[in-house]
Formats: C-alpha cells, structure tokens, sequence
C-alpha cells in the first residue's frame, strides 16, 4: 500500500470524525430546544458550531454546556494550526474533545514543537478525547497526560514520533485507546513506554517502520486488550518480547512480510487469553509458527495471503474453541485428512480459497458438526469424492467456485440437513452434475438448494439440459434451485457456441452420440433432443471427399474440413436426405457446382457455401430448393448472377452476396423475393452506369433490409478510382437521362422560402443561446419561472418529508468562501431563507461518514457541488458528488443537482462521471455576474420554512 495516500486518507477520516463530533451538541441542543418549547419556554438553545477564532488560532466550537459562567465548556473544538501551534494551545478553551489539525492546505507545518508538561493543564479536568494529526512533536514529557483523568482516546497520526520519546503513552492511567499511527518507529524495547504500569486497553501502532519488538516491550500494560502492530516491517520479535499481555484479546500483526524468517518462533506463549489473532501477509511458511502453544480462548484465525504449503493432521488441536479460519491465498497442495479433527466443535467458517489443492480428502470435516460455510473457491479441483461432505447437519453453503470440477460421485455431497447453496460457477462440468445430492436426503419442507453455475463449458444437449431449458427441471429435481441459469452459456455443440443456453430454441438442444453409430471419420455426430434427428459436423482439414449423410440426419456442416482444394460438387457427393434442413460447405475450396448437385434436398432451409472460391453460380442450382430460407454465397469470386437466379425460391429471408466480384445486377433479380429481410451487397466492385440505376431506386425503397448499406459502393467513371455510396450517387451521373431544370418562377420562390426560413432560425438561434439568462432574470427580477415544474417544490414528493433544501458539498479549504459568499445567498434572504445542510454543522458526531453523507443528500431537495481542484483531489468530496449523481440518474431529476465551479477546470481533470455530466447540463460559475441569480434560479420556489410554517423551518 502507498504510505502517501495511507497518510492522507488516516488524516482526512480524522478531520472528518472530529468534525463530524461538533454537531452532537447541536443533536443535543435541538432536543432541549423541544423540552423547551413543550414547557412553553421561549428561550432557544445554540443548535450550531460557533466560530472560535483568534489570531493564528482558526477553530470551531461545538456548545457550550454552558453559556455564562468563569469555566465555559465545549463539547468538541477542532483547530487548524499553523506554526507555534504549542503556544497556541495555551488559549483553546475547555473542550471533551479536541482536534488538532497541523495540515495548512495540504502542507504540514514545518518545524516539530516542544511540549511543555503543562500544555493540556487547563483541560486536565474535562479533556476524553485529544486528536493530533500530521503535528511534529519535539520534546515530549512523560508526564504531560499524567492529569488527564478522564481520558478515552488518543491519536498521534504522523506527529514524527520514534521509539525514543514514547515514554508519555506509559504515562496515560486511564482505561484508553491510543493511536500512533505514521510516524517514525523503527524499534520497541522495555524502555520505550518508560517504567509507570498503564491502563491502556488498546494500543495502534500500525503503519509505523517497526523492525525489531524487544524483551518486555509491553509490560508496562498489564491491562492492554487489543494490539495492533499491522503494516510495518517486523522481522525480529524476541522470545518474551510479548511478556506481561495476559489479559490480551486481540493481535494483529498483518502486513509484516519478513515476520517468520525464523523457523522456531513461538509469539503466543504469553498471551493464552487471546480471542482474535491476524497473522496474513507475515511470510508464515509453516503451521508451527502458529499451533506452537495452547490458545484455548482463541476464536478467529486469520493466516490468509501466506506461503503455508500443506496443512498435517490435528494442526489446530491446540485452539478447540475456533470459530473462524481463514487459510485463503495460501500456496496450500495437501490437506492431511485429519487436519480439522481433535474436538473442533464451534469451527463454524472455514476459507481455503485461492490456494493450489488438486484434491479434497474424504472425511476431512467429520469432526466438526457445527460448520456452517466451507469456501474452497479459486483451486485446482478436478472431483469430489464420495464422502468428502457428508453429516454435516449445519453446513449451509459450500463454495467450490473457481476450480476445473467435472466430476462429484454419487455421496459425494450426502446427509446435509441444512444445506442452502452450492456454488460451482466457473469449473468444467458438461453437463448438470444430477448426482450431485443423493435425492433419498432431502424431505419435505427442505428449503430448495441454490445451485449456482455460471461460467461452465455446458454441451447444450441430453435430458437433464433440456428439462433445465424447458422448466421441467423443477418437477424432476425439486430440491434443486437454478439462480443462475439466465446466464449460462454453452461451449458446445460449435454452432451454439456462447449463446444463451436459456434462450436458445428447443430445436437446438443435441446430445453427443455415446456410442458413435454415425461417426465418420472425425466428424462430430449429435441427436436431437425433440425429434432424434442427426446433426453431423465434421472440423478442419479432416477429409479428402464430402461423407455420405445418414438418412435421418437434419443438419451437415461441414467448416473447411477438406484437405484437397479445387473441389466440384456432384449429386453422387451426397445419399438423398429427405430431412435435411441445414447444409454447410464452408471453405472447403469449393470451385464448381454442377446444377443436379441439390436436386435431393427438397426441404432444405438453409444453405451456406461462404468462404469458397466460386467464380460462376448457375441459375438451375437453386431451381428445386422451393423452401429455402436463406443462402450465404458471400466470401467468393462470383462475377455475375442472372435476374431468374432466385426465381424459384419465394421463401427466401436471407441473402449474403457481399465479398464476390460483382460490377452489375441484373434489373428484377429481387422481384420474386417479397420475403426479404436481409441482403448483404458491401464489398463488391459495382460499377454506377445506366444498368445498375435500378439498384439505387430499389435501396432507396428498401434501406431498412441492407446492412452496412453507405458501404455498398460503386466506380462512378472510369478516370476515377475512388468509389462512392450507390444510394449517395446523383441520378445524372448513371448517364441515363439529363435532369430536370428548374423555372425561373420556382428559382425566386425557393429563394424567398429560403431567406424567411433563414431569417426565423437566426432568431430562433439568439433565443435559443441566450434562454437561460432570460429566464433568469424573467424569475429573480419578475417573479416568472418559465417552464417550471412546479411539483418538486411542494415539500411531500412520493410521500418524502424533506429535511433539507439543499445539501452544500465543498473542499475542506474552500470553506471560507462557501461560509462568506455563497451560504449567505440562501440562508440569509428574509424573502427565502432556505435550510441548507452543512457537514461542519450537521453532521451527527461519531457516525460514518459515508453513510451520513448517502443520508443526508436523500433528505435534501437539491445538492449544491462546490467544485474546485482540491474538490477534485478529495475522495470522500468525489463522494458526495457521485452520490448526488447517482441520484439523478434513479429520479431522472437533472434539477436536483447543481455544480457551481469555483475556478475554470480543464475537464481532463474531472472524474468520468463529472465530466460526462457537465457535457450534457448546465453548471454554474462564480465568475458570472448573475451568479446570485443563477443559484436562486436553481433552488425550489417555496422554501422548507415557507410550506410548513412550523418553528423547526424557521430561520
């Protein structure tokens, strides 16, 4: 992970917690307000943060508890500090909770600051809470928190602390949570926590350079629950390097790559009370490294992303009471078959996704009863055994997603009472494992099992596919559940290849023979489900003639499966075949066809010769194919075709002619086929003389039947190599006839027409530019809003009840400006006090962000993003705005989202999203000298406080 954007997300989420914790007083303020007001009291308690600047000391006051009286207190006060920001602190005033933030737009102050031990001395008696983020600390007493009774929360985020000044966290004699993350620690020992014991309960040092865990590091905190030490460079723990953490909890160590280089290291050999351990990406390479002592309390462990190989047998013995294993993305090739037996009776969920196991012992999970979920996703598994799971009464889902499974033996699965889901998506099954539960398990009113396939080569043929298809399957298998079957595809038979198994037709549905009767040399041969006919395809280069087509066969498709080229077809190439629909000679070299080639076909539907070498179609070849659908001769040499060619074939869709070497069409070769959806013409030398005017007419009366048809182009005169769209082509330049010429009386009229139609799209076109501006000022000026849609001002829409106006989104460093130039425009006009949402002043403290910004917006009637570039720079900022978008687009309300630009931005700069938005909607500008109107314009006509007319909308 980046340490950069590490060290600015930690900062921005410490901001945004520390402000969000100014608006509880106001949550508090708002309820006495209500008190108040039931008791008939006029009094109005201060429900929003106060400015508490003075010079050099920028902050923001949430409260006070108080408001006359020697010692005012404040629930929460965060501070932007500068440089001296030590001596600062001198005259913030008593607070609960405390932000110190020493980020100067985006730089952090340079110099690190002494601290004196009296520095917290006037919140001694009130401080809980103290947050410190990117200020450099120098000098740092070991008793400068030693009078901070009533202190719960400490964060020192990238205040250049080392392993020499940490002698003041020893100090802190409260049941505290401490945060020291980014900083500077390379090297823990007995000494850096000083020597006076400590009631911490959890301590944060992730994210640190921390190399080396000395002798008696932590035992100055007997009472310490949770430690984390992820993400630094741990490589040397000494024997008791966690000595005194008997009442330990929790240990994460993650993200430390170089932890078990040694192969004897022991780390739990003092903490026995420990309930959670993390020990993923620590280069753990042997399963001693973490069963080498008993963890009797433990519940959850988490080893993923490691180099484990193999895992012996009875290898967590030593942890009976685990609930939660996670052994994913490990390099695991064997699992002993005993590895989860030894009294493993609360393992509910184990993870052994991502690793390289080819197989699964049978019996593995016979002694643990209670396992719910086991994921084996993401392997190499080619079968399931018989009895691989089976008893397993709580077992509710099994996971082997991801894997090459062709294979699960009858009992493989067997005796699940509470089995829900079953995930085999992405692995090789065929067809639908029908044995994949023994069927004399499952009893009424068993839950139906979610069985998800997706992504599996399916041969779209034989019964059980087809009942699937059909949605008989049900009937058939009626504790199975299909989820997924929209989206399953089928890898065979080749002409079906990638389409929908779920919408293909009933017909298409064929079944591999099993005993290959119909085989012919290394043709492919199938039987279709619905009526038992053949389908015979036979691949490349495998044949020197065409085979003899069995009598019942529906569909021959032979795809450049002859050797030879130069190929002629002959009647005596085929045995008659009364049945047969489809016929395809694909690039088999095809040069010649005799006209009795197709006499013995008379239901032929469709027939393909593309990709051959054809120079010459005779106009008997087709005379007795009176029910044929569609024919492909695309992709030859054809030169020329007669006006009669399909004259005998009025059922024709269907017809690809593009690819040949066609200059001219005979006038009527279309005339007999009314039927005609399809015609392919592109690709031919076609060349645009008095012969060929014809065709031009008939495209024009039929574009919607011609694919690709500006593609259809043609020679225009010999002295011009460049061809042009038949139907672009002018009617003169055929050479047929001269056109026509117009009077003088229709000149002057069509003259006059033009100019007034001019005229009027001028003025249209200066309205049109201008609309906005008059509609602006029509409705600030005059009180007329043109086109306004007057339902979203009424405060119920679909029964919601607004809480907010408007939601003002903004960059942390453009606050001043919102506060001083664009909130005054809408909360302050007596005339529209609208109620606006401002996160340094309503967002409710302790909350999580994301979820108090997604709220919010769905609470206000419109959603003002203030946009600059360090707006852009801000992912919890880009937050805001893609929710808000997100909005639009569910409500299709393009109103309720307004972007006001402080500054001109190129839009490469912009999120996608963002700039997709401002190419296709207005947005504001500051620099616009109707900017004032422009917003109101945009805001709902009636206010909150004006439909309700009750006090919680007064102003």
């Amino acid at each position: 992970m980046d340490i950069v954007r590490v060290q600015a997300c930690l900062m921005f989420l410490g901001v945004l917690l520390s402000l969000s914790s100014i608006v509880a007083e106001n949550l508090i303020s708002k309820t006495k307000n209500v008190n108040r007001r039931d008791h008939g009291s006029a009094r109005m308690a201060r429900s929003y943060p106060i400015s508490c600047n003075e010079a050099d000391l920028p902050c923001l006051c949430n409260g006070p508890t108080q408001e006359t009286g020697p010692l005012i207190e404040f629930t929460s006060i965060s501070c932007f500090l500068s440089s001296n920001w030590n001596v600062t602190l001198q005259r913030i005033p008593r607070t609960r909770s405390l932000t110190l933030n020493c980020y100067s737009h985006g730089n952090r102050t340079n110099d690190p600051a002494d601290l004196k031990v009296d520095l917290f001395d006037n919140l001694s008696g009130v401080l809980q809470e103290l947050t410190m983020i990117g200020c450099k600390i120098g000098s740092f007493p070991s008793e400068i928190f030693a009078d901070m009774a009533l202190l719960q929360k400490l964060l020192l985020v990238s205040a250049d602390l080392d392993g020499d000044r940490l002698e003041a966290i020893g100090g802190i004699k409260t049941n505290a949570s401490v945060k020291l993350s980014l900083n500077h620690l390379h090297s823990l020992d007995a000494h850096s926590f000083g020597f006076q014991l400590s009631n911490i309960s959890t301590l944060d040092l992730s994210f640190n350079n921390i190399a080396e865990i000395g002798i008696d590091t932590f035992m100055v905190f007997p009472s310490l629950r949770k430690l984390f030490l992820g993400n630094n460079s741990v490589s040397v723990v000494t024997g008791d390097g966690f000595r005194g953490l008997q009442s330990l909890t929790e240990l994460n160590i993650r993200a430390n790559n170089n932890l078990f280089n040694d192969e004897s290291r022991c780390l739990f050999q003092n903490t026995a009370s420990l309930i959670t351990v993390d020990l993923s990406s620590t280069g753990l390479t042997n399963a001693s490294h973490f069963n080498c002592a008993p963890l009797l309390h433990l519940r959850r462990l988490i080893i993923h992303d490691n180099n484990l190989p193999s895992l012996d047998g009875y290898v967590f013995v030593h942890m009976p009471n685990v609930t939660f294993i996670d052994l994913s993305n490990n390099a695991l090739e064997y699992i002993h078959p005993s590895a989860f037996h030894g009294g493993l009776n609360d393992l509910k969920y184990v993870n052994m996704s991502g690793n390289d196991l080819q197989e699964f012992p049978v019996f593995a999970f016979e002694s643990t009863p209670n396992i719910r979920l086991i994921n084996i996703s993401h392997n190499h598994l080619r079968v399931i055994r018989m009895g691989t799971f089976s008893s397993l009464p709580s077992l509710q889902t099994i996971d082997l997603s991801f894997n090459r499974l062709q294979t699960i033996e009858v009992l493989g699965i067997v005796n699940l009472d509470s089995l829900t889901m079953i995930d085999l998506r992405y692995n090789d099954f065929v067809l639908f494992p029908d044995d994949l539960v023994w069927p004399f398990d499952i009893r009424p009113p068993h839950i139906p099992i979610d069985t998800l396939l997706q992504g599996n080569r399916f041969t779209c043929g034989c019964p059980v596919m087809l009942f699937i298809r059909r949605g008989d399957f049900e009937d058939t298998y009626p504790f199975f559940h299909l989820p997924d079957n929209s989206s399953w595809t089928c890898n065979a038979p080749s002409p079906v290849a990638a389409k929908s198994m779920m919408t293909l037709p009933l017909e298409d549905f064929w079944c591999p023979y099993e005993d290959n009767t119909c085989k012919q040399g290394s043709c492919e041969c199938y039987r279709r489900d619905i009526d038992r006919a053949n389908i015979f395809f036979c691949p490349n280069n495998s044949l020197h003639s065409l085979p003899n087509i069995p009598a019942e066969t529906l569909i021959f498709d032979c795809n450049g499966c002859l050797i030879d080229d130069h190929y002629t077809l002959r009647a005596e190439d085929f045995q008659t075949s009364a049945k047969l629909a489809v016929l395809a000679l694909r690039d088999i070299g095809l040069e010649t066809i005799l006209s009795d080639a197709l006499l013995g076909f008379p239901n032929l539907q469709q027939l393909n010769l593309s990709n051959n070498v054809l120079n010459k179609f005779d106009v008997d070849i087709l005379t007795d194919l009176t029910d044929l659908r569609e024919i492909d001769l695309s992709r030859n040499g054809v030169n020329s075709l007669s006006s009669h060619t399909f004259e005998r074939n009025p059922n024709l869709t269907t017809i690809y002619i593009h690819g040949n070497s066609l200059q001219s069409l005979e006038d009527g070769i279309f005339n007999s086929t009314s039927h005609l959806k399809v015609l392919t013409l592109h690709d031919n030398p076609f060349i645009c003389n008095c012969s060929l005017f014809w065709l031009k007419q008939w495209l024009q009366s039929h574009i919607d039947v011609v694919p690709r048809l500006y593609d259809v182009e043609c020679y225009v005169n010999s002295s011009d190599n460049a061809m042009y769209p038949i139907i672009q082509v002018a009617d003169q330049d055929f050479g047929c006839s001269s056109p026509d010429v117009l009077t003088i009386q229709e000149y002057n009229a069509v003259i006059a027409t033009s100019t007034l139609t001019l005229f009027f799209l001028m003025v249209m076109a200066v309205i049109f530019r201008h609309r906005r501006a008059i509609r602006v000022i029509l409705y600030t000026r005059y009180g007329f809003h043109v086109l306004h849609d007057d339902d979203d001002d009424d405060v119920v829409l679909d029964n919601i009840r607004w809480e907010y106006d408007a939601y003002i989104a903004y960059s942390d460093e453009d606050i001043d400006y919102v506060l001083k130039n664009i909130i005054p425009i809408l909360e302050e006009d007596v005339n529209l006090p609208y109620k606006l949402c401002i996160r340094h002043r309503d967002f409710p403290p302790g909350g999580c962000i994301a979820t108090t910004i997604v709220t919010s917006l769905e609470a206000s009637r419109r959603s003002i993003i203030v946009i600059s570039r360090s707006f852009l720079q801000d992912e919890w900022r880009l937050l805001e705005f893609k929710t808000a978008h997100q909005r639009v687009l569910q409500d299709k309300r393009n109103k309720n989202l307004i972007l006001v630009f402080l500054e001109d931005l190129d839009r490469d700069e912009m999120d996608e999203d963002m700039r997709y938005y401002v190419t296709a909607n207005a947005y504001l500008s500051v620099t616009n000298r109707l900017f004032r109107e422009n917003l109101l314009y945009e805001m709902p006509r009636h206010p909150l406080a004006e439909i309700h007319g009750d006090g919680d909308h007064q102003r």
